[in-house]
């Protein structure tokens, strides 16, 4: 007879664990997933390979002086390893360009899809945007948000200098009241 631990639901991750048995004849049992993405067996020990459910069977062939046991099967579900996302990127000034904010994971170099307002194109105008980040990964779960400020451009403004002189340029003489009107303007020889 084998008995075959039940397993907890497990997250995903790069760690074997061992498969804990016994066989009533003291013999060794052998394993096998019905998932090769979900699960890999090497000797007593699960390699988790993805998200999903496998099937792990013990088997105990028997030998010279015991019968084969009826094999033993329990059920490995594997959960999305969860991930942390830090929002970054989020006070900008305006200039006229798409203001896209960034992100990163842990563990790192994960696929995040980001949303702003519920729209998937990042802001161009100066305003208060509601950022949505979540990772897009089989194996995968996480989320963040934030609020992305794009402040107004501070205005700029240039004063005119004499390009010879580096100075300011004159300032045109004023001309009395009573001379602007053309007819009363004289010619002079």
């Amino acid at each position: 007879t084998i008995t075959l631990k039940a397993f907890p639901v497990m997250t995903y991750s790069e760690t074997p664990f061992s498969i804990a048995s016994t066989v009533s004849s003291g013999l060794t049992a052998t394993y096998d997933s019905s998932s090769a993405s979900v699960a890999i067996i090497s000797g007593d020990q699960a390699m988790i390979k993805g998200v999903g459910t496998a099937v792990i069977t013990a088997y105990q062939g028997g030998d010279s002086n015991h019968l084969p046991a009826e094999p033993v099967r329990q059920v490995l579900t594997v959960n999305k390893a969860p991930v942390k996302v830090t929002l970054g990127g989020l006070a900008q000034t305006y200039d006229g360009k798409p203001k896209p904010a960034t992100s990163t994971t842990t563990p790192d170099k994960l696929t995040v899809s980001m949303t702003y307002d519920g729209g998937e194109t990042a802001p161009v105008n100066a305003g208060n945007y509601a950022v949505a980040a979540m990772v897009r990964e089989a194996n995968y779960e996480g989320s963040a948000t934030a609020t992305m400020t794009i402040a107004r451009a501070p205005q700029n403004t240039t004063r005119a200098t004499d390009a010879t002189t580096g100075a300011p340029p004159a300032r045109a003489a004023s001309m009395p009241s009573s001379a602007r009107n053309s007819s009363e303007l004289a010619d002079t020889p």
